[in-house]
């Protein structure tokens, strides 16, 4: 028992001890994101490392995407005709993804929900993200690519119209887009 409670406070002292996680977190009033997905409702999240911290915005980012993935299934209780469109934009969405959020993608259309992922490099990801990303993804936007040893499957979805080599050399605030 002492070995379990031990656990649980060394998990919980991050929130308690951190006064922006505390001050966020142990509110009375709720988030309620379902009413935002489903009534048409805007949400901006401002997780800037910069003033609340690295590892705060990444706790808060990884909370908030679950409860967008949880609002998200939760709709599978209303019929299709009653899932008005929702888009989900989350930028440099690496360092808040969790093996749910690749999950949850391919699944979100079917709910109605979009979601636009942006981050600087596909190569950042383990290699079943990248699938899954890759795999679910309706449009890809692509900015010029590094150098040529990133190894992506980016050749095949863009051929025959473009190919690696166009890719490294793409102008600034230039895109190829599938």
């Amino acid at each position: 028992r002492s070995e379990l409670l031990s656990y649980l406070t060394s998990k919980l002292a991050r929130f308690l001890a951190d006064r922006v996680l505390r001050n966020i977190l142990s509110q009375k009033s709720r988030l309620d994101l379902g009413r935002f997905m489903n009534g048409g409702g805007i949400l901006l999240a401002d997780l800037s490392r910069g003033s609340i911290g690295d590892l705060n915005a990444r706790m808060l980012g990884m909370v908030l995407l679950h409860r967008v993935a949880r609002a998200t299934l939760e709709r599978a209780g209303r019929s299709r005709g009653q899932r008005s469109p929702a888009q989900v934009y989350v930028d440099e969405f690496h360092e808040l993804a969790t093996p749910q959020l690749y999950r949850m993608l391919s699944a979100a259309r079917k709910y109605n929900v979009g979601f636009t992922l942006a981050h600087q490099r596909l190569d950042m990801l383990p290699k079943h993200a990248q699938e899954t990303v890759v795999g679910t993804a309706g449009h890809l936007v692509l900015f010029r690519q590094g150098s040529e040893t990133f190894n992506l499957p980016l050749d095949d979805l863009l051929w025959p119209r473009f190919g690696i080599s166009d890719l490294l050399r793409l102008p600034n605030f230039r895109v190829v887009a599938r």
